[in-house]
């Protein structure tokens, strides 16, 4: 049986999940103040200010920054603008962005490696470089490609979706959950710097982003999870090995 919660689909049994990683996600729905949706703490504050009629809460112990549930955008509207994304093959710049990631990916993982682009959109570009590269890639997207991943893999990579997880305690548990005990996690999304400077950063300017990660949310991610960092440029890039079950 499949379950829904607001944005990514997931092929076992939540309840049996959530207890294993610890997430208590009635707590969350429930709660009458805004906890952080990643570490799951009621020590989050408030932002000051609002932007496009958005709010923010700031997590004090993992240090995402988030949007508050009641302004979370729906699926319909999130899937229209996914489809104005222009990541195709033929736009060279986007090539290059993805770039970033396959090089320091191919220095950890061997070709022929069986991997899996999580969230890769409507145009599945980097699972066809990695093809071309020697690499198997299957691809999963809950709104373009939701064929349920079926099997565990050696690499996984989750370039710009992690700023999208509406419930990254279970978005990321469930990636955990599909790769393979010292298997290679490659994330790419853009880590916020200061709060002072946040509320000028172009990344909150697309309503679709809707977590925002620091370097020291990452240090948390991967305590949690039993992920070493293997290797990150300490702005966008984090690729994780991961070397425990929880």
């Amino acid at each position: 049986m499949y379950y829904k919660t607001k944005q990514w689909f997931y092929p076992f049994d939540v309840n049996s999940f959530r207890s294993k990683i610890k997430v208590n996600l009635s707590y969350l729905a429930a709660s009458t103040i805004d906890i952080c949706p990643l570490c799951l703490s009621a020590d989050t504050e408030p932002l000051p200010f609002m932007f496009k009629n958005r709010t923010f809460g700031k997590c004090n112990v993992c240090e995402l920054i988030f949007v508050n549930k009641d302004n979370l955008p729906d699926s319909d509207s999130e899937k229209q603008r996914y489809l104005l994304h222009t990541n195709s093959h033929d736009n060279e710049g986007y090539i290059k962005f993805l770039k970033q990631i396959i090089a320091p990916l191919k220095q950890l993982v061997k070709p022929c490696s069986a991997g899996l682009d999580f969230g890769c959109g409507p145009m599945p570009v980097l699972a066809d470089i990695l093809g071309e590269e020697g690499y198997s890639c299957d691809i999963y997207d809950p709104f373009f490609f939701p064929k349920k991943p079926q099997m565990t893999y050696d690499f996984i990579t989750a370039t710009e979706c992690f700023e999208h997880f509406h419930q990254p305690a279970l978005d990321v548990g469930f990636i955990f959950s599909l790769l393979h005990q010292d298997g290679i996690l490659a994330i790419m999304t853009d880590t916020w710097q200061t709060t002072a400077s946040f509320k000028d950063w172009h990344y909150i300017r697309d309503f679709t982003h809707v977590s925002f990660y620091h370097n020291k949310t990452m240090t948390w991610i991967g305590e949690k999870y039993g992920l070493k960092l293997a290797f990150t440029d300490e702005k966008r890039i984090f690729l994780f090995r991961k070397v425990k079950e929880i």
